[in-house]
């Protein structure tokens, strides 16, 4: 994984301790209060490095130095809270930024009014572990619309950033209880990570189909050989029954050993959490009635001020952030434009309403 990230996080942790820490690129060179280093098992004087090139201690996921400050994170908590104040500026054409963010194909949307409140987000800090024949790792970090269950990957660095210097700590308000994410969450991490291990993957997939490659001509110039050889006996007016069989004994291993290497660069990815955060911050929380012909539903959508946008809605189908919005017929559902289509006919058809099958072409389990 990237060096910065996981060094920031390390250096604002050992000044949390009281800790005195100069960074050098890939390395950080510290200076431990006595009582500190002691704990830990360290000199005074230490120097970390986060490439396994460089000098002092390594520092990775699974190396003694992580294990070490393990009890340092433990004893702070695995969650935080801080509430931020107000975004200045003014306020923008709510109505403006409806129709032109959002595209709505089969509906339209009107803003009943619009509120000022506090909206929560919890931000995920994950680790993602990518396994096959090697492992790789990394970090993710996923923001969530408390109120709305709106996945903002995209403003969690922005949060991270006014933290620095713009938080009253945790404050006096404390974050509703949230609805369920545990669904939304676990959809959102798996397509969110990965992008992370894109170069790993495509790695995994040049070497697979190299070894492939390699399995198909080496069993295919047997195969061609007892071909031959069946192919003589017969016009000899031989048996070739001992030759067939082992035609159909090396389809067969070949058969085996393509499945074995598709398993050995499959990759699979695991997320284990590492901690969860908190966030107040005031914005405007926008009444809206969704029309469809002549039914509607009441939504209610925030304009971020971070973000100086309204918050894209999560399909109610993949839990997906869209922007383009399609409303089904029956109860209203917002889906984005993939979960609007049979995946077989293409034809609309609403997931929800119709998890199993298409009303229109009844192909298998749309969802």
């Amino acid at each position: 994984m990237p060096a910065e990230p996981l060094r920031d996080w390390f250096q604002q942790l050992l000044e949390l301790e009281g800790v005195e820490c100069e960074a050098h690129g890939d390395s950080i060179d510290v200076v431990l209060p006595a009582r500190l280093a002691e704990r830990l098992g360290w000199g005074e004087f230490e120097r970390f490095s986060f490439a396994p090139e460089g000098p002092g201690k390594l520092l990775s996921f699974h190396s003694d130095v992580l294990e070490r400050v393990r009890p340092l994170i433990e004893e702070r908590g695995g969650q935080a809270q801080a509430l931020l104040p107000a975004v200045p500026g003014r306020r923008p054409d709510f109505e403006a930024l409806l129709q032109t963010g959002f595209g709505f194909t089969n509906g339209v949307a009107r803003i009943k009014g619009v509120s000022e409140t506090s909206a929560w987000y919890l931000i995920l800090y994950l680790k993602a572990i990518a396994v096959s024949e090697e492992k790789r790792e990394s970090l993710l970090a996923l923001a969530f619309n408390c109120r709305t269950g709106a996945a903002v990957d995209e403003l969690a660095p922005l949060i991270e950033s006014r933290l620095a210097g713009d938080s009253n700590g945790g404050g006096s308000e404390a974050p509703p209880r949230p609805p369920d994410l545990s669904r939304r969450i676990a959809a959102r991490a798996q397509r969110a990570a990965r992008p992370l291990f894109a170069d790993f993957e495509r790695s995994l997939s040049r070497r697979l189909t190299r070894d492939l490659q390699r399995l198909i001509e080496y069993y295919t110039d047997i195969a061609g050989e007892l071909e031959q050889k069946i192919a003589r006996k017969q016009q000899a007016g031989e048996p070739a029954d001992r030759e067939r069989a082992k035609l159909e004994a090396t389809r067969q291993e070949m058969a085996r050993k393509l499945a074995n290497q598709r398993t050995r660069y499959a990759m699979s990815i695991r997320l284990e959490p590492i901690a969860a955060l908190w966030v107040g911050l005031p914005v405007p929380l926008l009444e809206l009635t969704l029309w469809r012909r002549k039914r509607s539903r009441e939504m209610s959508w925030v304009y971020n001020p971070l973000l100086k946008q309204v918050e894209r809605p999560a399909c109610e189908a993949c839990f997906e952030p869209t922007r383009q919005i399609w409303l089904c017929d029956d109860h209203l559902h917002l889906l984005c434009l993939t979960c609007a289509a049979c995946p077989d006919c293409r034809k609309e058809s609403c997931r929800l309403c119709h998890p199993r099958d298409c009303p229109r072409c009844h192909a298998g389990c749309m969802l």
